[in-house]
């Protein structure tokens, strides 16, 4: 496999990351251009403030890793 995808699910308050507030980390690792794939769902899915507050408030861990791919 030459690329590596990974999801973290915040709960839907957030969690601290340094002195930010985030509630949602994508971490993808790649060779080449197939993170590009990747990418362009996550823009995709989180468009607006909107669309990312209904994904994280509603998305299970294993909805969202799986609407990612």
């Amino acid at each position: 496999m030459r690329t590596a995808y990974s999801s973290r699910y915040c709960p839907p308050d957030g969690i601290q990351w340094e002195d930010k507030l985030v509630r949602l980390v994508i971490g993808i690792a790649s060779k080449g251009e197939e993170h590009l794939a990747i990418l362009d769902r996550v823009v995709e899915m989180t468009k607006s403030d909107e669309d990312t507050n209904a994904l994280v408030a509603n998305a299970t861990e294993e909805e969202f890793s799986f609407a990612a791919r």
